[in-house]
């Protein structure tokens, strides 16, 4: 299982005020001083046990143009979820690496255009539960023999039902 690393959000904090007495009050250089250390220990730890986190998560954004505000580049395999909100279904954002930039994956009402799978996770794919409810698999962890269930993914999966 891969560590959870800082968020771009920690490492990146700029101050929006001056700190006043800095030997007792944290600053953004702090916070990108504790990033990099941990970036440095889990480095370490992932050189030695050859675990890697293959998609890191961006978190989730009302819209394209906030997510590509905040990350103009992201790493490679890199996802977000681009949420706008009721009544408009969530849709992912993954980093493409040859172009460098951000693209959608379109997702309609009960069908979709694309299943992603990478490594153990899986986007963008219709299950339905024990009562034949019908979800979208956002971002989740197949743990059970057949994807196109709900109860055979990781309770850590998210989900919108449709």
């Amino acid at each position: 299982m891969p560590l959870t690393r800082p968020s771009p959000l920690l490492a990146n904090k700029t101050n929006v005020r001056a700190v006043g007495n800095r030997s007792n009050e944290a600053t953004a250089e702090d916070f990108a001083e504790i990033a990099a250390i941990l970036l440095e220990i889990i480095d370490q730890v992932e050189s030695l046990t050859g675990t890697q986190d293959p998609n890191p998560n961006y978190g989730t954004y009302s819209s394209l143009l906030l997510l590509q505000a905040a990350f103009p580049v992201g790493e490679l395999n890199s996802y977000a979820i681009i949420d706008p909100g009721v009544g408009t279904p969530p849709q992912i954002a993954l980093w493409d690496e040859t172009d460098q930039e951000w693209v959608l994956q379109i997702t309609q009402s009960k069908e979709t255009e694309q299943v992603i799978v990478q490594g153990d996770e899986v986007f963008n794919k219709k299950v339905t539960d024990i009562n034949g409810n019908e979800y979208i698999v956002v971002s989740g962890t197949l743990e059970g023999t057949d994807p196109t269930k709900y109860e055979d993914y990781s309770a850590n999966s998210m989900f919108r039902e449709l």
